[in-house]
């Protein structure tokens, strides 16, 4: 999708979608931005009276919360991910992106190189993903549902981790200020990143 087609599309959509067209396509604003809420990026912001659910693996599912949130989602999906392997997550950002749902991926490099991620498979369904080389480890596992919605925890986007580790996850609603912040903090990796070309 072309810069003018995603900026036709996004006035159609609204104020929202536009300046999300905006952050995802001009570097130098998306910089700005992030640079703009301090060197440390850190925040203290008072949460409103939405509910929380956290949930802990292996008893629980962390990725059925994220596939569900994905599912649930009706304007965009910020995504960031080290490893990467979880077939069902993948399928939920597919699904998501073909009911129109704007969805962008920044993963970690060495992670997503390895022949099992599912960040190639993104790529070839013409879902934006990058992979960002600059730390040794991009150790980021979180995702900000249409501006309002976050979830994060220690969960990796593995079958691996729901069989046989011990994680947890946060799904906090309703807390627009908290996905500003990670939505700065993603755009922030997402310009240090590169693109990962479909092969088909």
């Amino acid at each position: 999708m072309t810069l003018f087609t995603t900026a036709t599309h996004s006035l159609s959509c609204g104020l929202p979608a536009l300046l999300l067209c905006l952050l995802t396509t001009c570097p130098a604003l998306a910089l700005a931005l992030a640079n703009a809420s301090g060197q440390d990026h850190s925040s203290t912001m008072q949460l409103n009276q939405s509910p929380a659910e956290v949930v802990f693996s292996p008893h629980q599912s962390p990725m059925l919360q994220l596939i569900r949130s994905t599912d649930a989602a009706k304007q965009s999906v910020l995504l960031a991910a080290y490893a990467f392997s979880h077939k069902d997550v993948a399928v939920a950002l597919q699904r998501a992106s073909k009911r129109g749902v704007r969805v962008f991926v920044v993963a970690d490099a060495g992670s997503a190189k390895q022949g099992y991620s599912a960040i190639q498979f993104l790529a070839n369904e013409s879902i934006p993903v990058r992979i960002n080389e600059r730390y040794a480890i991009l150790h980021y596992k979180f995702a900000v549902f249409d501006e309002r919605d976050v979830w994060t925890g220690s969960e990796n986007f593995t079958s691996s981790a729901k069989k046989r580790n011990a994680g947890n996850a946060l799904l906090l609603r309703n807390q627009p200020q908290l996905a500003k912040q990670y939505g700065l903090e993603w755009r922030r990796l997402w310009y240090e990143g590169s693109d990962v070309t479909p092969k088909y």
